[in-house]
C-alpha cells in the first residue's frame, strides 16, 4: 500500500535489492535507466496499438536479435537463467 502512494519506495526496494546482490552504483544506476527507457519504448508501443504480451515479446525479441546475436530465449540459456530477469543479469558493460 505505502509503494502505490509513494512509488519512490518501490525504487528505493530495487536499489537495496541490487546493492544486497552485490551489484556497483554504476550498475544500479545503469539498469534503472535502461528501465526508463524500456518503459518509454513500451509506452511508445502501447500509443500505437501494438498488444502487451505476445507483440510486445516478439518487438523485444527482434531487437536483441539484433543486438546480441541471440534470441532473448537462447541468450537466457547460455546464462544459465529461467525464471529470471536477464537484465538484471548483464554487466555494466
Amino acid at each position: 500500500m505505502q509503494e502505490m502512494t509513494d512509488p519512490s519506495r518501490s525504487l528505493d526496494r530495487a536499489r537495496e535489492t541490487w546493492k544486497k546482490h552485490g551489484r556497483s552504483e554504476k550498475w544500479i544506476q545503469q539498469r534503472m535507466t535502461g528501465q526508463e527507457t524500456r518503459n518509454k519504448l513500451t509506452d511508445y508501443w502501447a500509443d500505437h496499438e501494438i498488444k502487451q504480451g505476445d507483440e510486445f515479446a516478439i518487438l523485444t525479441n527482434i531487437i536483441h536479435q539484433e543486438w546480441t546475436g541471440h534470441s532473448v530465449k537462447q541468450h537466457k540459456s547460455l546464462k544459465g537463467l529461467k525464471d529470471h530477469n536477464l537484465r538484471d543479469h548483464m554487466t555494466e558493460a
